[in-house]
């Protein structure tokens, strides 16, 4: 009896890891199909590439928002040199809610 009430108590405690483990399993099925579809837009075969010599990006008075109510950047203007490499962060509060919802798939 004591064997078969310890058998239950090991299967109730390894359940959601081996749930854990089958998702993981299935998102990294799905992820290695990507591999195999084609993609939509081919290049030509004479085309030839290209070299940048110098330049800069500037954006000028930039807003963005995923609704009017809900503005991520408003009228931002930012120039970037040639060469150089500018990431723009979300505030600490989205990355926590974002960190929330990986960490419940």
């Amino acid at each position: 009896m004591q064997i078969s009430v310890f058998l239950v108590e090991r299967a109730h405690a390894t359940g959601p890891t081996c749930r854990i483990m089958l998702k993981a399993t299935v998102d990294m099925e799905n992820m290695l199909d990507l591999f195999n579809v084609k993609p939509e837009i081919i290049d030509h075969p004479f085309v030839s590439s290209f070299n940048v010599v110098g330049g800069e990006v500037e954006f000028k008075n930039v807003s963005f928002g995923y609704s009017p109510e809900k503005a991520v950047l408003n009228n931002v203007s930012l120039k970037i040199p040639a060469g150089h490499t500018v990431a723009i962060v979300s505030s600490v509060r989205a990355d926590v809610h974002k960190s929330r919802n990986l960490s419940t798939c």
